[in-house]
């Protein structure tokens, strides 16, 4: 148990597991809005807790530990059940896992920071097959997006394509019959936990693919309860802009692109009749991506919090000096984000 320990607080990087988690790390990644909210007086608007040397602290309400103590302090469980959580979610203290009577030999090695890749032919392939066995939603799953929180409309629905997973062993025993336990662990829809093969949107059974060029890249998750991370992101592969296809379509339109902070607000600029693209949180315009806007129209449309805010300055500042043409999104006073301005807007 003892070496276990020592293995996870070293080999799990704390960033990674923040964001993982839910915590609205900067774009510094050094800092991140501390997750003791109860302690802090406004709610820890100016970012307060410290990452650094794979320790946290926060420097107003004092708490403060490894990746361990974060994972306790987030979810609200005891060491053991935190233990037991990272050991799986990070295949922690287990050379070998079983499934179907075969062995299969864990890959991953201790590293300070966690490595991401862009999915490869295979993982598309997987994805695909993934997608193609999920239902449209129905039930609680349609009402939660179709009523006041989210406001899609059924075409909105259709034209994303969002899934339902309404029965997580059915699907993948028809995936296990196409790709070994291996390809999918390497997809990311898999993972180890308890030595066995787990589906990582068990839990999570509202599913957004992400498409470019007409192909699912990457597929992101969403709960509907109230226990935190809300979203679920695939494991070791890096997160693409949502809707990128937009792009191309904006250039030969000639029209503005809005860079909408998130999935559903994406959805709902589009429904109202922009051309828009995703970035995951406020601080997900990563520098790979400002090139791809070179030469074009962009308005930037984050939310309407103190982070978000922060963000579009330094945003605009950075496609500005990339020569880009950016102007921002004001939001009313009181409204949070794109999505309630279209859902007040469309009341009146």
């Amino acid at each position: 148990m003892e070496s276990n320990i020592q293995e996870i607080k070293d080999r799990i990087d704390i960033v990674e597991l923040a964001e993982r988690l839910g915590l609205d790390v900067m774009h510094n990644r050094k800092q991140a809005r501390c997750f003791n909210k109860n302690a802090h007086s406004h709610d820890d608007k100016t970012p307060s807790m410290s990452l650094h040397d794979n320790l946290f602290k926060c420097f107003a309400c004092g708490v403060k530990g490894s990746v361990i103590d974060l994972y306790m302090g987030i979810v609200g469980c005891d060491v053991k059940t935190a233990l037991h959580d990272l050991e799986g979610m990070y295949e922690i203290g287990s050379n070998q896992t079983h499934n179907h009577g075969q062995v299969y030999r864990s890959v991953a090695s201790p590293r300070s920071e966690p490595e991401k890749h862009i999915p490869t032919l295979l993982d598309k392939e997987i994805y695909k097959s993934f997608h193609e066995l999920l239902q449209e939603p129905t039930g609680g799953i349609l009402d939660y997006l179709r009523g006041p929180s989210r406001g899609l409309t059924e075409e909105t629905i259709k034209r994303f394509q969002i899934g339902f997973l309404n029965d997580v062993v059915s699907v993948f025993e028809v995936l296990s019959i196409k790709y070994n336990p291996t390809n999918l662990l390497s997809s990311g829809l898999l993972k180890i936990e308890d030595g066995c093969h787990k589906c990582m949107f068990t839990y999570y059974p509202l599913v957004i693919p992400y498409f470019n060029n007409g192909e699912i890249v990457y597929l992101k998750g969403r709960h509907l309860n109230e226990f935190k991370p809300k979203y679920m992101q695939l494991k070791g592969k890096d997160i693409p802009l949502f809707n990128v296809d937009a792009i191309v379509e904006a250039r030969k339109a000639q029209r503005e692109l809005y860079i909408c902070e998130g999935e559903f607000d994406t959805m709902m600029a589009v429904q109202n009749g922009y051309m828009a693209i995703g970035i995951i949180g406020a601080n997900g315009l990563k520098e790979e991506f400002v090139e791809l806007f070179k030469g074009m129209r962009i308005v930037l449309a984050y939310d309407n919090d103190d982070t978000g805010q922060v963000a579009i300055a330094k945003d605009a500042e950075i496609l500005a000096r990339k020569g880009v043409m950016v102007r921002k999104v004001i939001l009313p006073e009181g409204i949070k984000d794109l999505t309630e301005y279209f859902m007040q807007t469309s009341k009146k």
